[in-house]
């Protein structure tokens, strides 16, 4: 019989020092907790290049899609509101536009109050703002044109 023939050297159990004998997936879970990184690049290395071309459109996707909804968020943030008469804020954008007579607001603003735009959100007919006081409250009003000036950065 030839030496080595025949046997099965992957299910030998591994020895790793300060632990003894340890199954396969038990040194994974070993590497995984001391070295995270050194991990992830195995286990990109042992991955196909059509597996990995994919990941990688999807982590660029997704990235994008991020980068994206970050610029949005900023833009809104960089608009300023001016309260120029009294203004009911409503718990959430529905509330503000559909369900006024319905809901009744958390709070009245009145004109010359201090707000800051956190989201606009656009529906067929209206843009609503989300608003936060001076006093922290955040709610949602709807600019219709008549007591809520929206006024944009200059560029």
């Amino acid at each position: 019989m030839v030496p080595n023939e025949g046997m099965n050297w992957t299910a030998r159990p591994r020895v790793v020092a300060g632990f003894g004998p340890v199954k396969s997936s038990s040194v994974l879970v070993l590497r995984r907790q001391l070295c995270p990184l050194r991990y992830v690049v195995e286990v990109v290395q042992e991955m196909s290049k059509t597996r990995i071309t994919l990941l990688f459109f999807f982590l660029l996707s997704l990235g994008l899609v991020a980068g994206i909804w970050i610029h949005d968020i900023h833009e809104d943030q960089q608009l300023r509101v001016v309260i120029e008469g009294p203004v009911a804020i409503y718990s959430d954008p529905d509330s503000a536009t559909y369900e006024q007579l319905h809901s009744s607001p958390i709070r009245r603003l009145m004109p010359g109050d201090a707000v800051t735009v956190q989201r606009v959100t656009y529906g067929k007919d209206f843009m609503a703002i989300q608003l936060k006081t001076a006093d922290g409250t955040v709610g949602w009003v709807v600019n219709d044109g008549s007591n809520v000036r929206v006024k944009r950065p200059n560029t």
